[in-house]
């Protein structure tokens, strides 16, 4: 078998149908390819919709559990994959059509470890049509996961841009952490640093789905609670991550080492705006700060925003300065008072 495309499911019957559909427009003949789904204790009829599938195609598995999380079941995925390409999707996005079969065919004739791709981010719920066109004789360039890095430094780090070869995925023991929100930084940073061959194909093949009810864009305040909650577990599994590579002799040169400790500072930056932007008191604030300086990351040193815009630069100026960074947090905490209490004047 060529493929295995592996999907975690949790409520997520307003997608899947979709995500599914896409996958059966790749090209690939059934046999080549297998679709393993496992949910994740969903109370929508997301399970039923699967099952309906599995009546018209023999090469779906699906299995049942408990809420376990994300990550937690990517492993179990892993483990239950049996393709010689290995392809993890969530449930909520999707594929343009006939693209997965030139890229797998790509991977399988040059035996890559990583087959990458690019990813369009959109709110547009049928966007399937491949207007992208690889060409036939499209050959991409064999290069190393540090060359990768180090020629795009901030490039995503997510798992649904590029295919991984199951059994260079074995032979290096990666599987994916225990944080729920995003062990894919990580995993994907490990894979980059372990290969010395992979492919990169500058089309939008993955449709990123900008679904409202997700953990990333969701208004509830006790979702976003849990983010702001795992984006901190998050710095600190990168944070250990990059700790060890810098410690341990290793190939790795020194501007390698380099970008690691921006990507870090960088979510590190990207979590303490998320937790002023929130209202969230300044001792919890503070607390926060505290153990970033406890782990010698605050104050950033290393990065000073996306691409030095002047918006990310007065925010760089507002993050890495206690003297602002506490009152500026106290200032938003009572304009969101002020405004609360406006509104239900209004009621």
């Amino acid at each position: 078998m060529k493929l295995s495309v592996l999907i975690p499911m949790h409520n997520a019957s307003k997608y899947i149908e979709r995500c599914l559909n896409s996958i059966y427009h790749q090209g690939l003949k059934e046999n080549d390819f297998e679709i393993v789904i496992i949910d994740d204790g969903s109370t929508d009829d997301s399970v039923e919709l699967v099952v309906q599938f599995q009546s018209s195609h023999t090469n779906i598995r699906l299995y049942c559990e408990e809420n376990n999380g994300a990550y937690t079941t990517r492993n179990k995925l892993l483990h239950l994959a049996k393709g010689t390409y290995i392809y993890c999707l969530d449930a909520d996005d999707y594929l343009a059509t006939n693209s997965l079969c030139k890229l797998l065919d790509i991977a399988m004739s040059e035996r890559l470890d990583l087959m990458c791709f690019d990813t369009e981010v959109t709110e547009v719920d049928d966007l399937y049509l491949n207007d992208i066109t690889i060409p036939e004789n499209f050959k991409p360039d064999i290069f190393s996961g540090q060359d990768f890095i180090r020629d795009n430094p901030y490039h995503r780090v997510e798992i649904w841009w590029y295919l991984i070869r199951r059994d260079f995925l074995e032979q290096q023991g990666i599987k994916f952490g225990n944080n729920q929100y995003n062990a894919d930084v990580v995993f994907t940073l490990k894979l980059l640093l372990s290969t010395n061959r992979m492919g990169y194909a500058p089309f939008p093949v993955h449709r990123y789905y900008q679904s409202s009810d997700s953990l990333m864009r969701s208004s509830d305040p006790y979702k976003k609670k849990r983010l702001l909650i795992a984006i901190y577990s998050m710095v600190k599994d990168l944070d250990n991550y990059v700790n060890s590579v810098n410690s341990m002799p290793n190939d790795l040169s020194e501007d390698i080492k380099d970008i690691l400790n921006k990507r870090r500072d960088q979510f590190s930056f990207y979590f303490l705006v998320k937790l002023l932007r929130s209202g969230y008191s300044v001792e919890n604030l503070k607390q926060k700060v505290e153990s970033l300086k406890k782990r010698n990351i605050y104050p950033l040193e290393t990065y000073l925003g996306q691409k030095y815009s002047l918006k990310y630069q007065f925010l760089n100026l507002i993050i890495n300065n206690e003297d602002l960074l506490f009152p500026m947090a106290q200032l938003i905490r009572m304009a969101r008072s002020i405004k609360s209490k406006y509104r239900n004047s209004k009621l």
